[in-house]
């Protein structure tokens, strides 16, 4: 009498679907063998994306070992995003008997970017009013949070107003 097994490997991960540039980025891996018999020789193998970044390089493996029927196990592989924009993930599960699972997963590395551009009068003469005009912008990806806006008025000149809430602080000679 004999009896015929099958292993078998499937895997399923989590991932966020965009991250904030500098943040860390938690994959959740769970490889499993729904199959009939036991699954050797188990290997996670990851390529990191262009948009992520991990201390140990851009190709990974993490030997699982074996894996019983039914049995899954659950990884945790965090990286840290390093460049805006978007990316897929490519995660390789192998094992003996030329089993082979691939799991892909987009993610969108996302930044802020500000901009400033003054706009104003090239020359002014003595004791006359000039206006300048200041503007900021977020052309990025992502908001970006307690931004704060700092002028510094050059020797000759003498501040007048502001809108917008600005503030002048006399000592420093600048604008907030």
């Amino acid at each position: 009498r004999t009896v015929c097994t099958r292993p078998q490997l499937a895997l399923k991960t989590t991932i966020p679907r965009s991250a904030l540039l500098g943040s860390d980025v938690t994959i959740s891996i769970t490889i499993s063998n729904p199959g009939s018999g036991v699954a050797t020789g188990v290997v996670l193998e990851e390529h990191i994306p262009a948009g992520l970044d991990h201390p140990a390089g851009g190709e990974l493996e993490y030997e699982i070992g074996d894996l019983a029927p039914n049995e899954s196990r659950e990884v945790n592989l965090v990286m840290k995003a390093g460049r805006p924009g978007k990316t897929t993930n490519l995660l390789i599960a192998r094992a003996d008997a030329n089993l082979e699972v691939v799991d892909r997963k987009e993610i969108e590395v996302t930044a802020p970017q500000l901009t400033v551009g003054m706009e104003g009068p090239k020359r002014r003469y003595l004791e006359r009013e000039a206006v300048y005009k200041l503007a900021v912008s977020n052309p990025g990806t992502a908001p970006a949070h307690d931004v704060e806006l700092l002028v510094r008025l050059p020797d000759g000149m003498n501040f007048v107003g502001a809108n917008n809430h600005g503030n002048y602080d006399e000592a420093t000679r600048t604008v907030r």
